[in-house]
């Protein structure tokens, strides 16, 4: 009995090992290709198929060596060079792969599968054009390859071109309805493309086909996050760690969910759990010093941004968020520091420019901070940048002359804004131009009337044609305002002289002074919570020498049983408008308001006004001053403390016991400012 092959039945157990082959028994076969070579160790087909039975067992250096012995048995085998290429792309030595591909296809221009190997090997180079024009290659001579189609639908989706890869995912589902990866990579182009609905089905069918695909759970959960729905999206990331628990970008997208739902610590388990997973990962150190700063824990926050930043030296949101920490510390100077790092590494970095331009203001350096308020318009967080105006007529910022020119100058943000910053109007009129003013609704009747304006349009109207447009915050730009050069010729704005008649009368001429009070501002204000106040801290300011009169027009809740139980005189159904409310305003002696509108109209009236600002109050009342070169008639009292009403409040009662003390019967005359070497000792 032969042991081996007869060379006369050597065909015969080659067709039975190839038969073997194909079928999975890949065991049998390899011992009959192994008993073939101890014959003829020289077989071409043996060493060949040999090889190929080797790479899919995963012995890829015995394949290779297989393989290569095959082609020095035969230089000119098409099929053996792209297997040979196989093995090379296995052990990732993609130049050797490709040599091999290209030669497989200088013998054999139609091998569809010599064209999708080479794609492989160029989309793992990165080559992606030429790998999609491999993979189109590889369809054009076998329209039905399935991974032809799902790799090119790949590679359409690495190239931005999101509705041809939409398309090839199609085609690889039309072919084969249960490939999961197609679905996968259908509903990644789809999520991209904001296709949400149609993302979320085809996710969820990849998961349907492969339960255990860990990415698929993960890119559900991150579509889930996009669209807040954040209990949807943690139990996906649960099931993504639960099949690959050693995730660390998939602990990183929990925690900032967590930390989007106001679960705080959970979320600072899980930004710590990826640390001990991947300690390195500088997106890990920057979200979670995001979340230490949420929880006002900024020394520790300032320490995983500068982590963050050791570890990507160029990481411009970074420094961007560890200027915003120093700034909310009052180190400003570092502040600004993080921000022109920022800036240098990406100079679009608008929240850098923006919140830079904010710190210059408050600290009086106009010269550059009105230069990057102008950013403003680029930072969409913002409320009112959504509405930036956009004209064919060119903005003006004080380069062109407006000699006989007709300028449009328009309101953009609150209407404090406004009425601080028309104060510009008459030295724009002196630049001999046409002014057009676009304003907001409830500043009409108050501004109709307004001197150096030709025509008064609420914000809406069809607009007549102009020459140049300004938006009101641009105007100190424009006249290269400096903290020396601010227009304040107060007043400015005048009230409606048969108004003011009317609450003269109406209030009558008491001999105690009159004080005026204004305790919360807009309630969708982005800063209210901290610039307004509760009605009941002011209790301290009621002495028996004083009349209050209320120009708060919208009254909360939890502040009218505190309104109707205090001695205040209140007129908000006579408050129409602010024409009312300056018109009531001149007929006071005080004016004590939170920042807000109230403020800007009684400075711009010349009115006393004393302005109740939070520890990190607007730029516009600068910083560590108790006065207000916007309005020579306004006194600050500021916070000491973040949230410290009634400290503020302490001070105010005691500067008004001295202003207003009980023995006196009429309020002082006129000299004002009087109180102001006193506050300084607060």
């Amino acid at each position: 009995m032969e042991t081996f092959p007869s060379s006369k039945s050597i065909p015969a157990a080659l067709q039975k090992a190839v038969d073997l082959h194909q079928h999975g028994q890949l065991d049998l076969a390899e011992t009959i290709y192994l008993d073939i070579l101890k014959k003829q160790p020289k077989h071409f087909d043996a060493n060949h198929l040999l090889g190929v039975l080797a790479l899919q067992k995963g012995r890829t250096e015995d394949a290779l060596r297989l393989l290569k012995k095959a082609l020095t048995l035969n230089a000119f085998d098409a099929p053996a060079h792209n297997n040979c290429g196989n093995a090379f792309l296995t052990l990732k030595q993609f130049d050797n792969a490709l040599t091999h591909y290209n030669r497989a296809i200088s013998l054999k221009s139609d091998y569809a599968d010599a064209y999708f190997n080479r794609g492989n090997v160029l989309l793992e180079l990165k080559r992606l054009d030429d790998a999609l024009e491999n993979y189109c290659q590889t369809l054009r001579i076998q329209p039905d390859h399935v991974e032809a189609h799902y790799n090119k639908g790949y590679t359409l989706f690495l190239l931005e071109r999101l509705d041809e890869a939409v398309a090839s995912c199609h085609e690889t589902i039309r072919l084969k309805d249960d490939h999961a990866n197609a679905y996968h990579n259908l509903g990644a182009a789809l999520h991209k493309l904001q296709r949400w609905d149609e993302a979320l089905e085809n996710y969820s069918f990849a998961i349907q086909f492969n339960p255990n695909n860990a990415h698929t759970h993960y890119q559900r959960g991150n579509l889930f996050k996009e669209c807040e729905r954040y209990e949807e999206a943690l139990s996906d990331y649960s099931t993504a760690l639960s099949i690959q628990p050693k995730q660390a970008n998939i602990y990183n997208d929990q925690g900032s969910v967590l930390m989007a739902l106001e679960q705080l610590n959970e979320a600072l388990v899980c930004f710590d759990t990826a640390l001990t997973i991947e300690p390195d990962f500088a997106c890990v150190h920057y979200n979670r010093a995001n979340l230490l700063a949420k929880m006002e824990r900024y020394e520790e926050a300032l320490e995983s941004y500068a982590r963050a930043i050791f570890i990507q030296p160029n990481y411009a949101e970074a420094y961007t968020n560890q200027g915003n920490v120093l700034n909310t510390l009052d180190r400003l100077n570092e502040a600004l520091q993080s921000y022109d790092c920022a800036i240098h590494l990406d100079p679009k970095c608008i929240e850098a420019h923006w919140n830079a331009s904010l710190i210059r203001l408050s600290i009086g350096d106009f010269e550059r901070g009105w230069k990057h308020y102008e950013w403003r318009w680029k930072n969409m967080s913002l409320p009112f940048s959504r509405h930036k105006r956009h004209f064919d007529q060119p903005l003006w910022l004080g380069d062109q002359t407006l000699q006989n020119k007709t300028i449009l100058l328009h309101a953009e943000q609150g209407l404090g804004d406004t009425l601080q910053f028309c104060r510009y109007i008459p030295y724009v009129k002196q630049l001999g131009c046409n002014i057009l003013l676009e304003i907001q609704a409830p500043l009409l009747p108050f501004f109709k009337n307004l001197e150096n304006v030709d025509q008064v349009f609420v914000q809406g109207d069809s607009l007549p044609d102009f020459d140049f447009h300004t938006p009101f915050m641009s105007l100190p730009l424009a006249f290269n305002t400096t903290l020396e050069s601010i227009p304040a010729n107060i007043p400015y704005l005048k009230a409606d002289p048969h108004k003011v008649v009317y609450w003269e009368k109406k209030l009558g001429r008491l001999a105690t002074p009159h004080i005026g009070l204004v305790w919360a501002g807009n309630l969708a204000h982005v800063n209210d919570m901290n610039r307004s106040i509760p009605l009941s801290y002011f209790s301290t300011l009621f002495e028996a020498n004083r009349e209050y009169i209320s120009l708060q027009k919208d009254i909360r809740e939890y502040d009218k049983k505190h309104l109707k139980s205090l001695p205040i005189h209140h007129f908000d159904h006579e408050l129409k408008d602010f024409s009312d409310t300056a018109a009531l305003i001149m007929c006071l002696d005080l004016v004590i308001t939170a920042d807000t509108a109230v403020a800007h109209l009684a400075g711009a009236l010349g009115k006393p006004v004393w302005i109740l600002l939070p520890h990190v109050s607007d730029w516009r009342w600068l910083r560590n001053r108790d006065d207000s070169p916007w309005y020579p008639s306004a006194c600050l009292f500021r916070q000491q403390t973040q949230g410290d009403w009634p400290a503020v409040l302490t001070r105010v009662a005691e500067a008004l016991r001295i202003h207003y003390p009980a023995l006196n019967t009429t309020p002082p005359k006129p000299y004002f400012f009087n109180i102001f070497n006193w506050l300084r000792r607060f």
